[in-house]
């Protein structure tokens, strides 16, 4: 839910700033959250009363509030690569974690925010408090930026798996991934992670936390979808049969121009032909059929 925007001019007013916006309410309610754990799971989006009754209570709080306004936040613009997805939330989260002392004082976000209001937030506030100024914060989002662009470029191998929509290819890749995954990777990829894959973000995001190197993605993949095809190839052969039989070079000759101009395949050609006479019975009952001649050859 958008907090409206008379609701962050009281808060901006309340600290005598100009930033009004979703980004002052979810920052200011991050700290509160990081200070008092109870209101993590509050959902108190939009009340800024609320806000600065906690925060008129607890004046060693507001403090830190109003230094962190005045010398801590990037501009906003450098933050428009950051979006509201789950993948590079989760990304974002693990990045600024594995930085070594980063996870000192835990920052508690607060549940009920977007995903990409959580991720602002915990960025403003762990970098306010641990870069040591405006340019460092700058430098570490540029760099953060740029490792997530090449995070994200080995994605199109994995648009397969989203191609139609259906949920049985990424069925089919969780079971069988572990089976088959130690074999080009040497390790166990699957340690820490328990759930299913529910859709394609999945996916991705147990990409990311499995830190596939591109050639591993690009070699998983491959295996992966030529499984994935085979298995279709054979469901849809369960009620077909081989059938071999000649026919003369031209008439082979007129069947290929058919499957090139209907952009199809000889065997579906010569099915749809047979299908419709026996439906209709027009042509063979008007011709005479006769002996093959020696210019027939075998087709398969």
């Amino acid at each position: 839910m958008a907090v409206s925007s008379e609701k962050k001019d009281v808060l901006s007013i309340y600290f005598g700033v100009r930033l009004a916006s979703e980004r002052l309410f979810s920052l200011v309610w991050t700290m509160i959250c990081t200070y008092d754990p109870q209101f993590q799971n509050q959902n108190i989006e939009g009340n800024s009363e609320e806000i600065i009754r906690y925060l008129n209570n607890s004046h060693g709080l507001r403090e830190n509030v109003k230094n962190m306004l005045r010398y801590a936040l990037i501009p906003d613009e450098n933050l428009d690569w950051i979006t509201d997805s789950k993948r590079q939330l989760t990304w974002i989260f693990n990045y600024i974690k594995s930085i070594p002392g980063a996870q000192k004082s835990p920052i508690r976000v607060p549940i009920h925010l977007s995903k990409r209001n959580q991720v602002i937030a915990y960025l403003d506030y762990w970098s306010g408090t641990s870069l040591p100024d405006v340019l460092a914060r700058l430098g570490f989002n540029h760099t953060m930026q740029s490792n997530w662009e090449i995070q994200t470029k080995p994605d199109r191998h994995f648009d397969w798996l989203k191609k139609d929509g259906s949920p049985e290819k990424i069925n089919f890749l969780w079971d069988w991934l572990p089976a088959n995954s130690g074999i080009f990777t040497g390790r166990n990829i699957f340690i820490g992670h328990e759930a299913r894959f529910k859709n394609h973000e999945d996916v991705l995001i147990f990409s990311d936390q499995a830190r596939l190197s591109n050639a591993d993605i690009i070699l998983l993949n491959q295996r992966a979808r030529r499984t994935w095809l085979q298995r279709q190839q054979r469901a849809k052969a369960v009620d077909k049969g081989q059938c071999n039989f000649v026919l003369t070079k031209s008439t082979i000759a007129k069947l290929e121009k058919l499957a090139q101009k209907h952009r199809s395949n000889r065997t579906e050609i010569i099915e749809l032909l047979i299908n419709e006479e026996f439906r209709s019975e027009h042509h063979i009952h008007q011709v005479k059929l006769r002996p093959l001649s020696p210019e027939t050859q075998k087709i398969n």
